[in-house]
């Protein structure tokens, strides 16, 4: 993505997207270039990338309209400068929320078993037919 101008995604020999980067990875027009260029959490259908999910340990938080669904921890990877929480939601999808690293508070750090929340923006949503 950061070598080029414009990208094509083929599948089967044929194109499914042309595009700017930024174009086909975040407004992806099919499944199979959502999930050819980067993981996505498929919840009801609807696809949101892990980079784009917000998690809280307060099921009171403070959402702002933003869509949202209850969970628990199954684990949790420290990749550096974020790390990837590992949640089952209570409809027993798995799903997988990136955190950027918490200089100094600690508050990047989640553990299996634990309750949580996550959010994300409607805009964030990759929707197909």
């Amino acid at each position: 993505l950061s070598l080029s101008d414009r990208l094509a995604v083929m599948n089967r020999g044929a194109i499914e997207q042309i595009g700017e980067p930024q174009e086909v990875y975040l407004r992806p027009r099919t499944r199979f270039v959502a999930g050819f260029l980067g993981e996505v959490n498929w919840l009801d259908g609807v696809g949101v990338r892990p980079e784009a999910m917000r998690i809280a340990r307060d099921a009171a938080a403070e959402c702002n309209g933003m869509r949202r669904r209850e969970g628990e921890v199954t684990g949790m990877v420290f990749l550096g400068d974020r790390s990837r929480v590992q949640v089952r939601l209570k409809s027993g999808e798995q799903v997988v929320a990136q955190v950027a690293r918490d200089f100094g508070s600690g508050g990047g750090s989640f553990c299996a078993g634990q309750r949580v929340e996550l959010f994300w923006l409607a805009g964030d949503e990759m929707r197909f037919d």
